[in-house]
């Protein structure tokens, strides 16, 4: 690495210009949730079709992350350690606030009729998920930092709504998904990432 470089990455800390140092809001995301245009052209007669959610419905969301625990292997004196996955889903916590037409409640059993069918029986696991909860991050110019899509959640339970004739305030539903993949794309740091590489490699000449 060239001498003084550190200094100069150091330098941009303070500098307050947005090429060295930034710090990514967190309430600049949007999320998206939507079936495949097969399944919202024809909806289940049973359920109906699925109520639009627009991205001001929801006030925070909180992805989850692939967790791993630490295993030891020992041969004689010297012990050998390896990461293994632990899974068991991927819950996605998303707080939406109710509007005036009910959209969020009726979100709710919509998402109940799609596990569980009037007559008791429960539905398939293609029939009771729906195909895409997308979360972007984006920053102060609107451009796309990371993207979080999930395929094929289900939902797994809700907060009860609190109605109260003493209070003044919205009312919002805790809704938790279940989702078993996670396709991320970080876009602004990847890019960010290869250009570094390139100018790594001239430097180094490789």
């Amino acid at each position: 690495m060239p001498v003084g470089t550190n200094a100069v990455e150091l330098l941009g800390f303070f500098a307050g210009v947005d090429l060295f140092k930034s710090i990514q809001k967190n309430y600049k995301f949007f999320v998206t949730i939507w079936d495949d245009a097969l399944k919202a052209s024809t909806p289940d007669p049973e359920t109906g079709p699925m109520p639009l959610i627009t991205h001001w419905h929801t006030r925070s969301v909180t992805i989850p992350q692939y967790t791993f625990s630490k295993e030891v292997v020992k041969y004689g004196p010297i012990a050998k350690s390896f990461p293994v996955m632990e899974l068991n889903g991927l819950d996605i916590a998303i707080t939406f606030e109710e509007d005036e037409f009910g959209t969020i409640a009726y979100f709710i059993n919509w998402l109940q009729r799609k596990i569980i069918r009037n007559d008791g029986t429960y539905r398939s696991q293609k029939d009771n998920r729906v195909d895409n909860l997308m979360i972007l991050t984006e920053d102060d110019s609107g451009i796309p930092i990371n993207l979080f899509w999930y395929k094929n959640v289900y939902f797994q339970n809700a907060s009860p709504a609190t109605f109260d004739y003493g209070g003044n305030e919205s009312i919002k539903y805790d809704i938790t998904f279940g989702a078993d993949y996670l396709q991320f794309l970080p876009i602004k740091a990847l890019a960010k990432a290869n250009i570094k590489t390139e100018i790594m490699g001239k430097i180094l000449g490789v």
